[in-house]
């Protein structure tokens, strides 16, 4: 039986790789392939064989990386071997760039069919990678960024102003901050403000936020990825206006 092979190096890929390989079993796919992959608890519980736990990959300082490197090499050339192999009949990548780009490489010389289901944040990550990630990987999913309306700005900190003015409340996610995320009501127009990965958000722009907020982490992750963690204050709000909205309807 051919393999679909997942690469989900962090937490909240493991949770993206878990809903594609429902759906895939969903789809009867699981009776054709066997899933196997780099992922944690989630993925596992879906149904696919892991064949290295996402928190053996977790590393947080510069001593960590370094004592890591060795691991992460032998596990990409294990990869690529596999890939190489001829029995894995589709790649999945899950976020994860600067590993996941590697693997996407292999499989493409490997004439192995890739899909990018969490594509890295090109804007972020840097365009000139476009070109790679266009040619390595056979299917990126859109994503909700597809569908929204973007606009670019040069300053946060004068964009957090102007928003203010035209009476827009602003709401600073900060993990150090000690009021909850679900602790503010949302029913009012609010813009919510996100920090850079791995950084957070600059101390002029905490200043100017009207509210700082943080969300409570439990077990041993001490942070979320900026998309994960807008995804659930993003969720809190949209929660407390629908809840209104009934409450508002049965009257």
């Amino acid at each position: 039986m051919r393999e679909i092979l997942f690469v989900a190096g962090e937490v909240s890929g493991d949770l993206h790789a878990a809903r594609v390989m429902r759906e895939l079993a969903a789809r009867g796919a699981a009776t054709r392939f066997h899933a196997v992959g780099i992922g944690g608890d989630e993925m596992r519980a879906a149904g696919v064989e892991l064949v290295e736990h996402v928190e053996q990959l977790a590393v947080m300082g510069f001593i960590e990386v370094l004592e890591h490197v060795p691991k992460h090499w032998a596990l990409l050339r294990s990869l690529e071997r596999r890939i190489k192999s001829g029995n894995v009949a589709l790649v999945v990548l899950i976020d994860y760039p600067t590993f996941n780009m590697k693997v996407a490489d292999a499989a493409a010389a490997a004439g192995v069919p890739v899909l990018y289901y969490v594509t890295p944040q090109v804007w972020a990550w840097g365009a000139d990678r476009l070109e790679r990630l266009s040619r390595t990987v056979t299917k990126a999913a859109a994503g909700a960024s597809e569908h929204l309306p973007i606009a670019r700005v040069t300053n946060i900190s004068r964009t957090v102003e102007e928003l203010k003015e035209n009476n827009i409340w602003t709401v600073g996610l900060d993990e150090r901050a000690a009021q909850t995320y679900d602790s503010v009501d949302y029913n009012m127009d609010a813009a919510l403000v996100l920090g850079g990965e791995g950084k957070g958000l600059h101390d002029l722009v905490k200043r100017k936020c009207d509210f700082l907020v943080s969300i409570p982490m439990l077990g041993k992750v001490p942070s979320l990825n900026v998309s994960v963690a807008a995804a659930v204050v993003l969720y809190e709000i949209v929660r407390q206006r629908r809840s209104k909205e009934v409450a508002s309807n049965k009257k």
